[in-house]
């Protein structure tokens, strides 16, 4: 992986515990990504990465984490470059009347309100601000894609096994 693309993928990473500390609630896009350890939820908030859409998400910065926790070989980062709806994901909005919205494809690896609990903790909704004022909400496009999903799997796969060999 190139060292610029890791350094700004931290420098951003920083930025965001900054705004965690001011406890506003994020909007944006959020991925569940698959570690050696199991699944996080990265975030990607509007304050601080500007408004993304998932495809940008993922290449720009979701790949690049995977590359760095899984030793990716350039290979297999070019194969994920094509498959940015392979994990669950979804996105947080505010609606006009204020209300907070969890956008989500109902795919999450974890049951139904641990999946919300992760998602609220790594978006900030948890604090006051958005008491009230939080609803999750079952979206279609949210959903993986299975054909995409495999590719993942199969990705990641190869690593764990080079990672145990």
């Amino acid at each position: 992986m190139k060292p610029l693309k890791v350094a700004r993928v931290y420098r951003l990473a920083r930025k965001v515990a900054a705004l965690r500390e001011s406890s506003a609630p994020f909007v944006g896009p959020y991925y569940w990504v698959p570690t050696p350890q199991g699944w996080e939820v990265v975030g990607y908030p509007e304050e601080a990465y500007g408004d993304l859409i998932h495809d940008s998400a993922w290449r720009r910065y979701t790949i690049p984490y995977l590359q760095d926790l899984w030793r990716l070989q350039d290979a297999e980062v070019m194969t994920l470059n094509r498959v940015p709806y392979g994990v669950p994901r979804g996105r947080v909005s505010q609606a006009l009347n204020g209300v907070y919205l969890i956008n989500h494809g109902g795919d999450a690896p974890l049951p139904g309100p641990d999946a919300m609990r992760a998602v609220r903790k790594e978006m900030n909704l948890g604090g006051v601000k958005v008491a009230g004022k939080l609803k999750a909400v079952l979206d279609p496009h949210e959903k993986q894609l299975p054909l995409h999903t495999a590719v993942v799997n199969r990705v990641l796969e190869a690593a764990k096994s080079r990672r145990n060999a």
